[in-house]
Order: structure tokens, then C-alpha cells, then sequence
């Protein structure tokens, strides 16, 4: 079945920002666990999950501002 609007999703990835640093990582025991189109993730991943199959490998790199919008100072939290 390919990922379509509406499908649930399962993944286990690995979540690392440019400089190698991991943020989160997900097994096949601990998947990432989303339905696409519910504005649970941000949308550069959606895309780039769109059309792929069940048990597809891929490697997606997702640039900030796709991620969580521009930069804004006032929503940095120390």
C-alpha cells in the first residue's frame, strides 16, 4: 500500500539535526506513529513519505524552516 493522505504511519528513523547531533531515534519496537494529513509532523516529512510503500527505506533531510516555520527570537525558549 502506498502512503497516501489519511494512511497511519509507522517509522522507525532516526531524527538528527546538521551537525550529526541526535534529536530522537525510533525503532522497530519504539516506531514514530502519525496519520498523514493530521498536521502531526511537519510537512516536509509528509511529503517526502508520500507514494512510498510499506517497508520502504529512504533518508529525507527536512531544512528548519520546512520543519518548524522561520526563525523567530521570540519563541526561543532557553
Amino acid at each position: 500500500m502506498k502512503i497516501a493522505a489519511e494512511c497511519w504511519v509507522s517509522i522507525a528513523c532516526t531524527m538528527a539535526l546538521e551537525d550529526g547531533t541526535i534529536v530522537e531515534r525510533h525503532g522497530r519496537d519504539d516506531t514514530f506513529d502519525f496519520i498523514v494529513g493530521a498536521r502531526q509532523v511537519p510537512h516536509g516529512l509528509e511529503a517526502a513519505l508520500m507514494g512510498h510503500v510499506d517497508g520502504a527505506q529512504i533518508s529525507v533531510s527536512i531544512p528548519a524552516t520546512e520543519a518548524f516555520g522561520p526563525y523567530d527570537q521570540r519563541l526561543v525558549r532557553e
